[in-house]
C-alpha cells in the first residue's frame, strides 16, 4: 500500500489512465478466455468483476488515502451480491467467503450507528473503536476484493491452468503498482517532458475562516509552531502556514494551522490546496508576522479565538502551557486589545469515531492601552479564529505616574496594577482575604505609601502588630489606658445587667465616657498638629464586643468633630484592622443590647460622613460576610485577596462581576483581584504582588 506522500502525487489524469488500461486488460482477459467482453456464466463472472472493483475502488478513485466504514459497508455488500448467483453445492468455501463478506457488513454497520451521538463512551466507545478498527482493515477494497478474486479463480480454473496463471499475474500487477511507486512516477511525467514539481507534505480537505485550515498530513512530518509551511491556493497565489497542532483520525494524522498572507511566485510546480516546506529562497520573519497578527515583541502565539466569546471576554483554543490570570492581546478592528485569563474548560470534537480533546481558555476583556497606562474599553469583539497572544512584554503609552503606589504586575506580564490611593482617600478602599493570603503585608506597603506623600494615618488595631511590624515609622500611641479599657468593660456589663433595665448604670456609665471623651480628644488633637504621620489606636486586651466598640465610636466621633472645626487640614488615612469586629454587621454578630446595635450603625455613618472632611478608609477584614455592609458598599474599590466563604464570594460578585469572583478561591499567595476608583483599569485585573522584592514600592 502507498503513503500519503505518493498519494497525494498522483495526478488525476493518472489514476484514469490507471482504471481505463485495468478495465481494458480485465476485458481482453474475458474475451480471451470466455469469448465475451462481459462473461455471461456467474462463476467466470465473479473473477472480473472483483477484478474490475480492485482497479476502480483500491487502485484509483475512491480509497486513495484510507477506508472509512461507509466503504466497507459498499464493499461488502458488493461482494454478497456478487457471490449469491454460484450454486453452493459442494462449496465449502463459498459459505466461508459469504459469511466473510457478511461480518465485514455488520461491523461496519454496528460502527456507523454507535459513533453517530456527538459523545460517546463506556461501552459504546469501545463498540464503536473495536468495530472500526476491524471494518477498516478487513473492508479494504484491496483485501476483500482480492479475497473474492482468488476464489473466483480457484473455484473455475484448475491451478495448473495457463488462463488461471494469466489472471492472478493480472490481479498482482494491479496490486503491486502502489508500492512501486509507478503512479507518483508517471505523475511527474508531463506528455514525455519530466516536470519540476514539488513534493507535498499534506493536502488541505477543511478551511475555517477566516484562517484556519485543517490539513491531511504524511507520515513523520514535524508539525510545529516554529516550523512553518507554505500552501499553494487554487488561484496560484501562496499562504504562509504555522503550524498549531495536530491529532489523528484513524490512522490519519491531522494537522491545524493558521494561515497568514505572504508575497512569493516560483517557477516550480506547487499543486493547489497542498502543504511544502519553505523554499530556501523564501526569509519568513515570523516576530513580524506574529506582529501583524496583533502580537507584541517577545509574543508567543498561544491560541485562537473560539466560538460563544462576546465583548466582554474571549474563549480560545489554547495551544499550550498557561496560568489563570495571564494577560493575553488579540487584534480587533486593527486595535491590540488585551485580556486576561480567568478559567479554562476542556473540550472535545467528534471526529468520526476518533475524538480530539483540547483547552478552552476564557479571558475577560482589559481593554486596550492608548495615552495613559490606564485600560480602556473596547466596544467590540474580535472575530472568530483571530490568534491570541501572551503578553510578556508592553510598550507602554506614556511614563508611569510618579505618585501612584504599584500593587505588582498582572501574571505573564510586564503590565503594572497602580494604586492611586493618596489621590482618590475619599473614596474609600477595603482589603479583604483570608489570613495568610498576603493582605497584612499590602496593608503595611500601603500605609508607608501614604506616609510618604505627606499624609497622616491613624490605625485601629486589634492584632497588636502595628505597633512593632511599623515601628520604624516611629508611631504614637493614642489607646486608652489598660485601666480605663478594663472599666469600661466592667460598667459595660453592670449596664447591661443591672436592675430595672440598668438605668442607674446607664448614667454612671454615660457620665464615665464624657469625662474620657475629653482625653481621647486632646490625644487626637495632639497627634493631628504634631510631626508624627503614623497614629495607632490598640484595642487587644478588650475582649468585650461592645467596649470595643464604644473606644472605636470614641475615637471615630472625636476625630470627625476635629476635622469638622479644621476643615482646611491636611487628609488622613483611617486603617481598621479586623473591621468585622470593629464595624461589625449588626445582624450577624450578636450584639444582644439594642444600645450596641445601635452603636454600630452610628460608627458606620461617621466614618462615611468623614469623605467630607479628607478622611479616607482603608477596611481591613478576614470575614466580609461580618462587616457592615453600610461600609463595604462605600468602599470604591476593593483588593481581595484568596476567599472560601460563599457568603463573601457572592458579595464579591457585585463589585467584580461572577466571572472574576469565581477566579478569588483559586488564588495564590499574594494574588488579588483588584478593581474600583484606584485602580489604573476599567475592569477587574488579577494582579501578583511581588514575592522576591521588598513590597514597598514608590513610583
Amino acid at each position: 500500500m502507498s503513503n500519503l506522500s505518493d498519494l497525494d502525487t498522483v495526478k488525476t489524469w493518472v489514476k484514469v489512465a490507471i482504471l481505463l488500461v485495468g478495465a481494458w486488460m480485465v476485458s481482453l482477459l474475458s474475451l480471451h478466455h470466455t469469448g465475451s467482453l462481459i462473461p455471461k456464466d456467474p462463476e467466470a463472472a465473479i473473477i472480473y468483476t472483483s477484478a474490475l472493483l480492485v482497479i476502480i475502488l483500491g487502485s484509483t478513485l475512491v480509497e486513495t488515502k484510507f477506508t472509512h466504514p461507509t466503504d466497507a459497508t459498499v464493499n461488502a455488500l458488493m461482494a454478497i451480491v456478487a457471490l449469491l448467483p454460484l450454486a453452493p453445492e459442494r462449496q465449502f468455501w463459498w459459505y466461508g467467503i459469504l459469511l466473510y463478506c457478511v461480518a465485514v457488513l455488520i461491523t461496519a454497520l454496528i460502527c456507523i450507528i454507535t459513533s453517530t451521538s456527538p459523545q460517546i463512551q463506556g461501552v459504546q466507545k469501545i463498540v464503536a473503536n473495536g468495530s472500526y478498527r476491524i471494518s477498516k482493515v478487513f473492508g479494504k477494497s484491496r483485501v476483500l476484493f482480492s479475497v473474492v478474486f482468488l476464489f473466483g479463480v480457484a473455484n473455475y480454473y484448475e491451478f495448473k491452468d495457463q488462463r488461471a496463471f494469466e489472471i492472478v499475474a493480472f490481479w498482482g500487477f494491479m496490486l503491486a503498482l502502489s508500492p512501486l511507486r509507478i503512479p507518483a512516477l508517471l505523475s511527474k511525467i508531463g506528455f514525455g517532458t519530466l516536470q519540476d514539481v514539488k513534493k507535498s507534505m499534506g493536502s488541505v480537505f477543511k478551511r475555517e475562516e477566516p484562517n484556519i485550515v485543517r490539513v491531511a498530513l504524511a507520515p513523520q512530518i514535524k508539525w510545529k509552531h516554529d516550523d512553518p509551511k507554505l500552501l499553494r491556493l487554487s488561484g496560484g497565489t501562496f499562504r504562509l502556514i504555522i503550524p498549531l497542532y495536530s491529532y489523528f483520525q484513524g490512522e490519519q494524522l491531522i494537522g491545524t494551522g493558521i494561515t497568514a498572507p505572504i508575497s512569493y511566485k516560483s517557477s516550480a510546480k506547487y499543486d493547489a490546496d497542498k502543504i511544502y516546506e519553505l523554499p530556501s529562497d523564501l526569509n519568513v520573519d515570523l516576530e513580524k508576522t506574529f506582529k501583524d497578527f496583533g502580537g507584541g515583541q517577545g509574543s508567543r502565539l498561544i491560541g485562537f479565538v473560539s466560538e460563544n466569546s462576546s465583548i466582554q471576554s474571549i474563549n480560545f483554543e489554547v495551544l499550550g502551557p498557561l496560568e489563570e490570570g495571564t494577560v493575553v492581546s488579540c487584534a480587533v478592528q486593527q486595535n491590540t486589545v488585551y485580556y486576561q485569563v480567568t478559567s479554562g474548560v476542556t473540550e472535545e470534537e467528534s471526529l468520526s469515531i476518533d475524538r480530539h480533546g483540547f483547552q478552552i481558555a476564557n479571558a475577560a476583556q482589559l481593554g486596550k492601552l492608548e495615552n495613559r497606562p490606564y485600560f480602556e474599553k473596547f466596544g467590540w469583539l474580535p472575530q472568530m479564529n483571530q490568534p491570541v497572544f501572551t503578553a510578556p512584554n508592553i510598550e507602554l503609552p506614556v511614563p508611569l505616574p510618579q505618585h501612584d503606589f504599584k500593587l505588582g504586575e498582572m501574571p505573564g506580564s510586564n503590565l503594572p496594577v497602580l494604586c492611586s490611593l493618596v489621590e482618590n482617600l475619599e473614596y474609600h478602599t477595603a482589603l479583604l482575604g483570608v489570613t495568610g493570603s498576603g493582605k497584612t503585608q499590602l496593608a503595611y506597603d500601603l500605609i508607608k505609601h501614604t506616609i510618604s506623600k505627606n499624609t497622616k494615618v491613624i490605625c485601629i488595631d486589634l492584632t497588636a502588630q502595628y505597633s512593632q511590624d511599623l515601628s520604624d515609622l516611629h508611631p504614637e500611641f493614642l489607646s486608652v489606658e489598660s485601666n480605663t479599657a478594663q472599666e469600661i468593660e466592667t460598667k459595660i456589663f453592670e449596664a447591661e445587667t443591672g436592675a430595672y433595665g440598668g438605668g442607674a448604670e446607664k448614667r454612671i456609665l454615660k457620665e464615665f465616657l464624657r469625662r474620657i471623651e475629653e482625653q481621647t480628644k486632646q490625644q487626637l488633637a495632639d497627634f493631628l498638629k504634631s510631626d508624627h504621620k503614623l497614629g495607632i489606636i490598640e484595642l487587644q486586651e478588650i475582649s468585650n464586643t461592645a467596649a470595643t466598640l464604644t473606644i472605636t465610636e470614641q475615637y471615630i466621633s472625636n476625630l470627625l468633630r476635629y476635622k469638622k472645626e479644621n476643615p482646611n487640614g491636611e487628609k488622613l488615612l483611617l486603617v481598621v484592622e479586623e473591621a468585622q469586629t470593629v464595624m461589625p454587621e449588626s445582624t450577624n454578630v450578636g450584639l444582644g443590647s439594642f444600645d450596641a446595635k445601635a452603636m454600630v450603625t452610628r460608627i458606620a455613618q461617621i466614618a462615611l460622613q468623614g469623605r467630607k472632611y479628607g478622611i479616607g478608609l482603608l477596611v481591613i477584614s478576614q470575614r466580609t460576610a461580618n462587616v457592615s455592609k453600610s461600609i463595604l458598599t462605600q468602599c470604591n474599590s476593593v483588593i481581595s485577596f484568596a476567599s472560601y466563604d460563599e457568603t463573601n464570594i457572592n458579595f464579591l460578585s457585585h463589585i467584580f462581576g461572577k466571572q472574576y469572583a469565581s477566579v478569588i478561591p483559586n488564588l495564590g499567595f499574594l494574588q488579588a483581584v483588584a478593581f474600583g476608583k484606584s485602580i489604573n483599569s476599567e475592569r477587574p485585573v488579577i494582579v501578583q504582588i511581588p514575592k522576591k522584592e521588598p513590597l514597598v514600592s514608590f513610583l
